[in-house]
Formats: structure tokens, sequence, C-alpha cells
């Protein structure tokens, strides 16, 4: 199952044209995930736990890590050439999103260390996902800010960095998925994102379901 997304209430309305809007000056910066120590890859992996219904999932997982921990084995560390780091002018970590082509991730070695029966869930998922996405659409995987950020309208700065990372790819969509009870939820709905499909095969575990948003960069 994905991580699902974290992010700041409030910020700005969709741009006319297309375009995310830019804020004027950018108190962040990016850097790539792979370029950060363990400590700041410890603490995604930490916010990536926060922002979703992982604990089901990794609760006695095959290899007996504790939960934080095999997060990072499982879904930082082999798609580290994927993270981008937002940093505070300064140096600290603000957040980070995992984001690449749907064919870049394919690509990547992937192994799941979750117990059997999460298996089936994760077929479902992936599924899901090859019903709505294409190869060269941009898949943001995860997303997650930290909680002393929000609020100051540092969501659009990511989404900034996002959108010009689709467009050196010349990718047609960036495409995600996020839970329907996030407060990302309306603030993707806000900038342009269309909901296209939505994931209820596990409603009965978390009473909750998860949308396939899409925001599109070119007409075809």
């Amino acid at each position: 199952m994905p991580g699902g997304h974290a992010a700041v209430p409030g910020g700005h309305a969709a741009a006319p044209g297309g375009h995310i809007p830019h804020p004027a000056v950018a108190p962040v910066a990016f850097v790539p995930g792979a370029t950060l120590d363990g400590a700041a890859r410890n603490r995604m992996a930490e916010l990536l736990f926060a922002t979703s219904y992982l604990e089901y999932c990794s609760a006695g997982n095959k290899l007996r890590l504790p939960l934080r921990e095999l997060q990072r084995l499982q879904n930082i560390d082999p798609y580290i050439g994927h993270v981008h780091a937002m940093v505070e002018n300064g140096g600290g970590l603000a957040g980070f999103f995992t984001a690449a082509t749907v064919r870049e991730f394919a690509a990547v070695p992937a192994v799941s260390h979750y117990r059997d029966e999460v298996r089936a869930m994760d077929e479902a998922y992936d599924a899901f996902i090859a019903r709505n996405a294409r190869d060269d659409d941009f898949f943001v995987g995860s997303l997650a800010i930290e909680a002393r950020f929000q609020g100051r309208g540092w969501f659009t700065h990511m989404l900034t960095e996002i959108e010009r990372l689709a467009r050196s790819r010349a990718c047609p969509r960036i495409v995600l998925t996020v839970w329907e009870s996030s407060a990302a939820m309306p603030l993707y709905l806000r900038r342009g994102f269309t909901r296209c499909d939505s994931f209820g095969y596990a409603y009965e575990l978390f009473f909750d379901r998860l949308h396939f948003l899409g925001y599109q960069l070119r007409g075809d």
C-alpha cells in the first residue's frame, strides 16, 4: 500500500493556464535524497509512516524490524534515487517527496517484507495504478511535510518543484494517490488536480479510500 500524502492547509489557488503558482521567494531548496545522511533518511521514514495506515501493513513484518525501520528499508532506501528533500534555507529538513515516471518506478527492484496476508492488498493497489497510469506519467509516490512547517505555504513550493521535474521529462501528467480523509485531498483539487478513480479495497479495514488524481500538463 502507498504511504499517502501529508500536506499543509491553506496556500494558493490554481493559476490560470494550467500551471501551479510559483511563490515569489522560495525559503527552501530541494536536494537529491541520495545526498542525505542516515538520520535524515530515518526521519523521512518516520514522516512516511505518520501519513497513512502503514502500521497495519508493517506489523508482524517478515524481518521482525521496528515498524519505522522497516519503512526506511522498504519505501525510502530502494527509491532514494527518486527522493527529493525539501530543506529550509539553513539546512533543516522540511519535508520530502518521492517522484518519477511510472516506467522508472517499475524498474526499481523493490521487495516487500510485509507479512503474506498484505500481498493481496498490494496486488490490488498495483492493479489500480496500472488501470489509471501511463508509463510516461510523473507519479508522486509519497509526499510529507514536517508539522512545524505546515500552514506556511510550503506545500506550494513542493508542488512547483514537482511540476518543474515533470515538465523537464516532458510528462503528460502528474499523478498520485491520496487518502480521502487526508487534509491534502482538497488542496490538490484546488490546485487543478482531478479525480480519476477511487480504490476502496481496504475500506473495511481503514474506513477510508484512496483516490487517483491527475494534473494535466499536455493535451494528449
